[in-house]
């Protein structure tokens, strides 16, 4: 008698393929528990591959609030690797659920650090005064970088 049984490693190769198909056969929740070497688990793998599908259908059938904010080894949490690999549909979808866009890693890097890293434009509009923070604004439908100039608002910048 042959067993179904999935392991993380099934997960893991249908998640980089985005076999969505594949996936919602074979997804049972109790993966979502599992973890490689290195901390990560499905979810971390579907946002630093892009695929918002699966991150949906993980949060979906699970319906586990801590899972969007779960950290590997080093601190990334699932937005923050969907920042760091700018797959920003998977960045919508995460802030969708609830992500942590406060979140840091144990460097002390964040969700505007990653997305910042390589593009200079776009940091070059947001950094232009010194005195002045910057953050994620979420509308339910796009994602914006807002740097606040001591009391206001000031440059806003549609990022997806």
């Amino acid at each position: 008698m042959q067993t179904n049984v999935v392991t993380l490693k099934d997960i893991i190769k249908i998640i980089k393929e985005k076999d969505i198909v594949s996936f919602s056969a074979k997804w049972k929740p109790s993966l979502a528990w599992m973890a490689d070497g290195d901390g990560w688990a499905p979810i971390h793998f579907a946002a630093a591959y892009g695929n918002p599908e699966i991150i949906e259908r993980i949060l979906e059938k699970d319906q586990q609030k801590w899972i969007e904010n779960r950290t590997d080894d080093h601190g990334f949490t699932p937005l923050l690797l969907a920042a760091k690999y700018k797959n920003y549909e998977a960045l919508k979808t995460l802030l969708s659920f609830g992500a942590d866009s406060k979140a840091v890693t144990f460097e002390g890097e964040g969700f505007v650090d990653f997305i910042l890293q390589g593009n200079s434009e776009l940091e070059s509009q947001l950094k232009a005064k010194c005195n002045s923070q910057i953050y994620v604004e979420w509308d339910g439908n796009k994602v914006y970088l807002v740097r606040d100039e001591i009391g206001h608002k000031g440059t806003k910048i549609t990022l997806v």
